[in-house]
């Protein structure tokens, strides 16, 4: 896996790898109806025209409101699929030691200590990193 990108959050570094193309495919085709349902703060949030260092947990839940509803009723196997596909590709780095956190065999986190909003976080970086150019701009979003 080559890493392309490293993200600190909350004190720690994680590495955000590349994610292949045929599984960006795959990951844009799932987030679809997010897509669609999502607000232009949401919109900035995944391309990169949002400040995500500065944001609380909160931010991001109110950012993602408008979405909320559409992921919920995404079939549980799409979801998985989201999660999966993104967090397969961090690592994270402790001194001189790099580890997934991640076990893609099993589908459980590697990390007890990794919360739920880290790992949504984490999500978001991936999806940023590899698919910000997957993300059609909107009139409006010409400032970003």
């Amino acid at each position: 896996m080559k890493i392309e990108k490293e993200f600190e959050h909350e004190g720690r570094t994680y590495l955000i790898g590349t994610v292949d193309a045929i599984e960006q495919f795959h990951l844009f085709r799932r987030l679809t109806p997010l897509v669609s349902a999502m607000g232009l703060e949401m919109f900035k949030l995944l391309t990169g025209g949002k400040d995500t260092s500065t944001m609380s947990k909160t931010d991001g839940i109110v950012v993602a409101a408008p979405s909320l509803g559409e992921m919920a009723k995404m079939p549980q196997d799409d979801v998985n699929y989201l999660i999966s596909g993104t967090l397969r590709v961090v690592r994270i780095k402790e001194g001189s030691v790099v580890a997934p956190i991640y076990h893609q065999e099993t589908n459980t986190l590697m990390r007890q200590d990794l919360g739920m909003p880290t790992m949504l976080r984490l999500m978001v970086e991936v999806l940023r990193h590899n698919m910000a150019d997957f993300f059609p701009m909107p009139p409006d979003a010409a400032s970003l």
